[in-house]
C-alpha cells in the first residue's frame, strides 16, 4: 500500500444549538458514522486515495477550531451514497425531481440562459435506466451541482456542454468515485482545541488562508506525528478533567 498523505481543510461551521457540536454549514463534511465528504473541494476529493488523512479545521467567526480527523477507506459514486446514506445532505442527488426548479445560476457563462427554459441536461442526470436530480436539500446553483460538483468541469468544457446542448461527461456517471467515506476517524471537537495553540506547539507556520483571503487545503505529512502526538496529550488530560469519561471518540 502507498504512503499514506496528510491534507489539513479548513470549513466554515457553525455550533449546533441542541447540543453545541460542531458541523459544516453544509453538512460537508459529516461526522456521522462513518464520516463522508461529497460536496466541496471537488478536485481534492476526485485527487485523494485510499489511506489518506483529511484533517478538518472548522472556521466560526474569527476563530479556527479543531474538528477531527479521517482516514479516505472508500470512494464511492453517488448512486451508491444515495443508497447507503440517503439522509445525508451531502449526498447532492435524489431519485425525485424537486418541487420547486431551481433557477439560481453561478457561472458567468449561463447569463444567456432564460431562467424559464432551463436546458433538461442541467436539471437531470441519465445513467442507464436511471434518472437522477438535484437533492431538495442541496443549495448550490444548478448549474453547479452537477457540472462542478459532481463532474468537476471548468467553464470551458461547461460552456462547450451549453453550446452542444447535452452534457459531454454523463456517460461517466457511474464510474465517478469521488464520495469519500471514511474507516477510522476521531471527531475531537469535544476538545475545543483553537488550531493556534496547535500550530505553536509544533510549529505549524503556514497561513490558513492564501493571499487572496481563500481557505486552501494544504499538504500536512511534515506536521502529523507532531499533531497526533499533541492530540493524544490533549485527551489524556480531558480524560483527567473529566473523571475517566472519554466522549465522541471513534478509533
Amino acid at each position: 500500500m502507498e504512503k499514506p498523505r496528510y491534507f489539513l481543510a479548513v470549513f466554515l461551521a457553525k455550533p449546533e444549538k441542541e447540543n453545541g457540536k460542531i458541523v459544516d454549514v453544509g453538512y460537508d463534511p459529516c461526522f456521522d458514522e462513518p464520516p463522508s465528504w461529497g460536496i466541496c473541494r471537488p478536485t481534492v476529493r476526485k485527487y485523494v486515495k485510499r489511506g489518506d488523512v483529511l484533517i478538518f479545521v472548522a472556521k466560526i467567526g474569527n476563530s479556527y477550531i479543531l474538528k477531527g480527523w479521517f482516514e479516505v477507506g472508500e470512494k464511492i459514486g453517488y448512486a451508491s451514497a444515495l443508497e447507503r446514506f440517503p439522509d445525508r445532505h451531502n449526498v447532492i442527488v435524489a431519485r425525485e425531481a424537486p418541487s420547486v426548479e431551481n433557477t439560481v445560476f453561478s457561472y458567468k457563462e449561463s447569463k444567456k440562459i432564460d431562467k424559464n427554459a432551463i436546458p433538461l441536461f442541467l436539471k437531470r442526470i441519465v445513467s442507464g435506466d436511471s434518472i437522477f436530480y438535484q437533492n431538495s436539500k442541496d443549495d448550490h446553483a444548478v448549474d453547479n451541482w452537477k457540472c462542478r460538483r459532481i463532474f468537476h468541469c471548468n467553464k470551458n468544457a461547461y460552456s462547450n456542454c451549453i453550446k452542444e446542448n447535452k452534457c459531454v461527461k454523463e456517460h461517466s456517471f457511474d464510474k465517478m468515485q469521488n464520495y469519500v467515506v471514511a474507516n477510522k476517524w476521531e471527531d475531537l471537537d469535544y476538545l475545543s482545541l483553537d488550531f493556534n495553540d496547535i500550530k505553536n506547539e509544533f510549529g505549524f507556520n503556514k497561513n490558513l488562508k492564501t493571499p487572496k483571503g481563500q481557505h486552501n487545503i494544504m499538504r500536512f505529512d511534515d506536521y502529523w506525528n507532531g499533531f497526533e502526538a499533541f492530540i493524544s496529550r490533549k485527551k489524556v488530560e480531558f480524560i483527567g478533567r473529566a473523571g475517566g469519561r472519554k466522549e465522541n471518540t471513534i478509533f
